[in-house]
């Protein structure tokens, strides 16, 4: 009798942790949105900001992609970003940037 228990007790345990094992939810780590990304990894946040372009136009004599017009564009289309999401949603480094500087303390 005793062995016919000790069976039956063996044999519940190993399906119920076969079940538990089996259906458990495993919990999916969310990304922090705060957690700095490589530029590479960087997902632009179109639930957030909306699915948009910028393009850029200039006078003649004004190449847009020279070094100096490169810098502008990218602060300008960041502050453009940065006021939709935020500093820290904005493009890998802007947030840095912005609180390192005093560009981002005198506006």
């Amino acid at each position: 009798m005793r062995l016919h228990n000790l069976r039956t007790f063996i044999a519940a345990s190993l399906a119920a942790l076969t079940v538990a094992a089996c259906s458990a939810d495993v919990p999916v780590p969310t990304p922090d949105p705060l957690t700095p990304v490589a530029a590479e990894d960087y997902v632009f946040p179109v639930d957030l900001a909306g699915d948009y372009t910028i393009r850029w136009t200039a006078a003649d004599g004004i190449d847009l992609t020279s070094p100096e017009a490169t810098v502008v564009r990218a602060v300008s289309e960041a502050m453009t970003l940065s006021g939709l999401v935020g500093e820290e949603l904005s493009y890998p480094g802007w947030f840095e940037f912005w609180e390192t500087t005093t560009v981002g303390r005198t506006l």
